[in-house]
């Protein structure tokens, strides 16, 4: 299981691996656009990284749906938990990896691509959090993090 992949290794063109923003920046990639450098953190990396959250799915199904706020204030300290637990080891050190190709003081943008985005039935544009011009591994480590809570936001 691949936690991440550059732009131009053939799978990150696959949607379930890397989500629709990912997928398509990577056949531009490799169809020869002039795409700036970049890799993938895959759907298995969230989805090794909220198997951490053990009670998720029981408190998500707990959850008040009926009451806006208190169903507000019940996915804010969802989130809050989720941006404190840690990253898997394998993906902090495949990200790392991946960063070593890379200047010391290059700029990326961390943003989320999910797997149901940019499809013939579905759009999810601007649902999930998008952090730009970030810089140092553990800048950007943090942002991965961000962004997987941003999938527990009130607008997503």
């Amino acid at each position: 299981m691949k936690l991440t992949l550059a732009f131009t290794d053939p799978d990150a063109c696959r949607h379930e691996l890397s989500g629709g923003k990912g997928a398509n920046l990577a056949l531009l990639t490799q169809r020869g656009f002039p795409v700036p450098v970049g890799f993938i953190v895959t759907a298995a990396a969230y989805r090794e990284f909220i198997l951490s959250a053990e009670t998720l799915h029981s408190r998500v199904a707990a959850f008040d749906y009926a009451d806006a706020a208190r169903l507000q204030a019940q996915g804010t300290q969802l989130r809050a938990e989720i941006e404190q637990m840690p990253l898997p080891a394998a993906l902090e050190a495949s990200v790392r990896q991946q960063l070593a190709a890379f200047a010391d003081d290059a700029a990326f943008s961390v943003r989320s691509s999910s797997t149901f985005e940019d499809l013939a039935s579905a759009a999810f544009a601007g649902q999930h959090d998008t952090y730009l011009n970030i810089h140092g591994a553990d800048a950007i480590l943090e942002r991965i993090r961000a962004c997987f809570a941003s999938l527990w936001q009130d607008r997503a």
